[in-house]
């Protein structure tokens, strides 16, 4: 671990590859900022250096990391050009006068409040002597005009939120130095074994104070004096509430998918395990979304897709309004734009989609897509229009199904697809299915597909269909009848000992094994003897591994008359074998 004092400064935290236990999300907002009622005079982050200008107004950043190359401050700002549209010093203390008469750049200090709706957590009543914590809650160090600035360490620290208690704990404990470790874990710094601490330290960072996708305001709030603990108090206006301006946002924690910064630009390498106190996405500062449009076909059915997100490309959910798709002329690459169809409602995350038809073989159409807030969201984004979408309307295609090999089992069958097309060779796969569920794909090559499955015994109802490709509408072929049979038994009989070396009255031995190409038969053996004087005698065998042996009655000189009938199983046909022999001893 690495600490850091932060003894007489504005008080920071140190920040590591675990900074938090929340989950970190950005700008895909986990809940849509509320605007509390609008503040006397915007409040403003800015960085480089204090300008009071809104030019230079930041809406989606990291405390102490901020533009692309995360190295900028984080600057304390308000808008100081007012209406008169300078940035003199006269008009920017006109407009710190209207947070209230006591309102001067040296005496506006910061507190947190989470956001209310009505404004009476902004801008509280107070009494007379009351401090900071105890009208906020939350407050730090920093003052109108004043920076964070992180670093490029693994233990970057930003950013500390105090409460009252926490305050006089640290300050009465004799305003300890103190670090925080990669876990945002306050530590002693100055005891031996820098132990951590919970009961003295100054504070915590945003996002162990709130998780990711909380709705907070970064209040400025007058004081010109301090309490026994220099803890400011609160000056009370005229109106006996406290003097105050303040800029809503919404907490969002840094990924360590670099690529979804909400600033849209990558993450330095250097900067992989850095974690500042929170990043930011100021509410109401009204911004446009990216919009995507593409568009899908089935056979030939095509559809009109848009998509809205942020700068980062992460789907945005709270983007409610509407997209109006338009189209040119068809076959036309220049030209007007028109409206095709009504406006479709955005939903919930953040799509659109539109059928579109009256494009035939070999035809083009540019489409582009606009989106429309609704008042819900006209405070977050504005207007935008996609780039365009050149949408070929693809070719028809026909699929020719063929089946060979031996339809019986276990034996594979193969089954192959030609594709053909007027506009070329279609390209892609071809599923092939058993009473419409698919047994397989198979890729096309030159036009054709193929593939070699074994059919279950019964029924089948195989067909081909091209999946459609780039240029290429789907099709099926017509569906084939196809019956798998049993599997074909083969009996053979074996005499012990052989019939020549029989004699009368002998009782020979008789081994019979049932064999099926791939398989194993079961089942049962009923042999029927009929022996040279006529007697017939019946017996039964069950067959283990397809064979079974069984002892025949007395043989008589003569010639014996032996059938032997399989019963067959659920993959092995039924079949016959008959046989004779001749005793003459």
């Amino acid at each position: 671990m690495i600490f850091s004092s932060f003894v007489g400064r504005h008080a920071k935290l140190v920040a590591g590859t675990a900074a938090c236990a929340v989950a970190a999300t950005v700008l895909g907002l986990t809940s849509p900022a509320v605007a509390a009622p609008a503040s006397p005079v915007p409040v403003l982050v800015e960085t480089g250096g204090f300008t009071a200008d809104p030019v230079n107004a930041i809406t989606t950043g990291w405390w102490g990391h901020e533009g692309a190359g995360r190295t900028g401050t984080s600057v304390f700002s308000v808008d100081g050009k007012g209406s008169a549209g300078s940035t003199t010093s006269q008009t920017l203390a006109a407009q710190l006068a209207k947070i209230g008469p006591d309102a001067t750049v040296g005496d506006l200090h910061v507190a947190f409040v989470v956001t209310s709706a009505d404004g009476s957590a902004e801008k509280p009543a107070v009494s007379a002597g009351e401090t900071v914590g105890q009208a906020f809650t939350w407050f730090d160090a920093a003052t109108l005009g004043g920076s964070e600035a992180g670093n490029a360490s693994s233990n970057d620290y930003v950013d500390a939120l105090s409460t009252e208690t926490s305050y006089n704990a640290w300050f009465n404990a004799g305003q300890l130095t103190y670090g925080f470790d990669d876990n945002l874990v306050a530590h002693d710094a100055t005891q031996p074994g820098n132990p951590v601490s919970g009961a003295h330290a100054i504070g915590t960072s945003i996002l162990n104070t709130w998780p990711t996708g909380t709705n907070v305001s970064m209040v400025y709030y007058v004081s010109t004096t301090t309490n026994a603990n220099n803890e400011p108090i609160v000056t009370v206006g005229p109106d006996g509430h406290a003097e105050t301006a303040w800029m809503t946002f919404t907490t969002a924690g840094l990924p360590s998918d670099h690529s979804r910064d909400p600033v849209g630009s990558s993450f330095p390498a250097s900067y992989d395990s850095v974690r500042t106190s929170a990043g930011y996405v100021v509410a109401g500062a009204a911004v446009a979304p990216t919009v995507h449009i593409s568009d899908t076909w089935t056979s030939g059915a095509g559809t009109l897709h848009a998509s809205l997100t942020n700068a980062s490309n992460v789907a945005l959910t709270n983007a409610s309004g509407t997209i109006q798709f338009s189209a040119r002329a068809v076959n036309a690459t220049g030209g007007a734009f028109s409206a095709v169809g009504s406006p479709v409602a955005v939903s919930a995350t953040g799509t659109a989609s539109l059928p579109i038809s009256g494009l035939t073989s070999g035809q083009f159409q540019e489409f582009e897509a606009t989106y429309t807030p609704d008042s819900a969201a006209s405070t977050t984004y504005t207007s935008a229009t996609s780039g365009i979408d050149q949408v070929f309307a693809p070719a028809a295609t026909s699929t020719v199904l063929a089946v060979s090999g031996t339809l019986r089992y276990p034996y594979h069958q193969t089954f192959g697809a030609t594709v053909s097309s007027g506009a070329g060779t279609p390209t892609g796969t071809v599923t092939f299915l058993d009473h419409g569920v698919s047994i397989g794909t198979a890729n096309l090559s030159a036009g054709h597909a193929s593939l070699s499955k074994g059919l279950a015994i019964g029924s089948h109802s195989i067909s081909a269909r091209y999946n459609g490709a780039t240029g290429f509408s789907t099709s099926i072929s017509a569906a084939r009848a196809v019956t798998i049979a049993k599997g074909t038994p083969t009996i053979t009989p074996t005499l012990s000992p052989a019939a020549s070396r029989l004699s009368h009255g002998q009782r020979p031995r008789l081994t019979v094994t049932v064999r099926a190409p791939g398989l194993v038969a079961t089942g049962t053996l009923t042999i029927v003897v009929v022996a040279p004087n006529r007697h017939i005698t019946t017996l039964r065998i069950r067959l283990s591994s397809g064979k079974a042996t069984i002892t025949l009655p007395a043989v008589q000189r003569g010639t014996t008359k032996v059938t032997i009938r399989y019963s067959g199983s659920s993959t092995v046909a039924a079949g016959t074998k008959v046989f004779s022999f001749r005793v003459t001893r």
